[in-house]
């Protein structure tokens, strides 16, 4: 077990908590999904919709993405940081499903007096380029701030013949720290973190 870092521990505790409403509220993992996670294979998420595979990195904290059916949301003990891939509900758009991780990841950064204080986190957007050698994606960085903390979510939606995933990246920091202990935030291209570089390249479509 890898000690947290003490600035990271309040929001793992927000993240905990958001994960034990999700895991009441939806099927628990499978067996098989744990099982990968735990081996650090590349996991194919069993459900008849979906249709990619993806690498799982063993030393995260994994756990389904809250309130969806079909999604991973994977937790680095070491540094306020993390990587996401999830499926729109039927019906959802992309732009509803991204407004639903904007919250997620605000939540884990930004709040009042209390854990469980909400706020309203004021997101910049800026586009990101297409990883190489994907052409079947398009990608937007956010960025959010107050007087102590600072937050850069990274989102993709990447279309499978009319199969929709949405994937990223998310990290926090002490305002204006750059530190080993903070998260690693990406540049304008959507590069600067390596797990994040490893995880993307490992999306494919299941065969």
């Amino acid at each position: 077990m890898y000690r947290l870092k003490t600035t990271w521990l309040p929001t793992i505790v927000n993240i905990i908590v958001l994960m034990a409403s999700a895991f009441f509220q939806a099927p628990s993992v499978s067996m098989a999904q744990e099982k990968a996670a735990q081996s650090s294979e590349k996991l194919a998420v069993l459900n008849k919709k979906e249709s990619v595979v993806f690498f799982v990195f063993k030393n995260y904290f994994s756990n389904k993405f809250p309130k969806h059916k079909a999604g991973i949301l994977m937790l680095n003990p070491k540094k306020p940081s993390g990587l996401f891939l999830v499926y729109p509900e039927e019906g959802e758009s992309i732009q509803e499903l991204t407004t639903k991780v904007k919250t997620l990841v605000g939540g884990m950064f930004f709040h009042g007096a209390t854990l469980n204080d909400t706020v309203n986190v004021a997101w910049t957007e800026s586009p990101l380029p297409k990883h190489e050698g994907i052409t079947n994606e398009s990608g937007s960085i956010f960025f959010a701030s107050d007087e102590k903390q600072e937050a850069q979510l990274a989102l993709y939606a990447r279309n499978y013949d009319g199969t929709e995933i949405v994937y990223g990246y998310f990290a926090g920091r002490k305002k204006g720290s750059k530190s080993d202990g903070e998260g690693r935030f990406l540049d304008s291209s959507g590069r600067g973190a390596e797990d994040f570089d490893k995880f993307w390249k490992s999306i494919r479509e299941s065969r």
